[in-house]
């Protein structure tokens, strides 16, 4: 929560333009459950920046599915089927996550089930190269920012 705030409060500082800013999270895959209702929470682009700072204190909490690996490839699809991007403006997305996505192509040194419950990727289908073509095709900026 606290590099969201401040990466918004730096972009709110040093930008000359108006900065419309979004929240896509993303909870885990369930071993048991691996479609859960509550994989995203999403608040739509606004310049309210104190309504989206309230949003995420309210509804974003840490959980997960039990195991290390997270439902990245979501978030990243979440994106492109969330956002409605004006064709002219400058476009980030600042991506935080302190977990790898699933799949043994991103965790080649943790092959165990704890680690990683859904070894062969996104229980969805969704692959992560494909959607960062989609961004990519509609000139967004995309930065991965890994905390612990």
């Amino acid at each position: 929560k606290q590099s969201i705030k401040n990466i918004s409060e730096l972009l709110k500082r040093n930008c000359g333009a108006k900065i419309y800013v979004a929240f896509i999270g993303y909870r885990d895959h369930i071993k048991d459950q691996p479609h859960p209702p509550d994989l995203l929470v999403k608040h739509p682009l606004t310049d309210k920046y104190e309504e989206l700072m309230s949003f995420i204190d309210l509804n974003v909490k840490a959980s997960g599915g039990g195991d290390y690996a997270e439902a990245v490839a979501d978030g990243v699809a979440a994106i492109n089927d969330s956002i409605t991007w004006t064709p002219t403006a400058k476009k980030f997305v600042f991506h935080i996550l302190e977990a790898p996505p699933h799949g043994d192509e991103y965790n080649p040194i943790h092959p165990h089930e704890h680690y990683d419950y859904f070894r062969a990727g996104c229980p969805c289908g969704i692959k992560i190269p494909a959607e960062l073509q989609k961004l990519y095709k509609k000139n967004v900026n995309y930065c991965m920012i890994a905390i612990d």
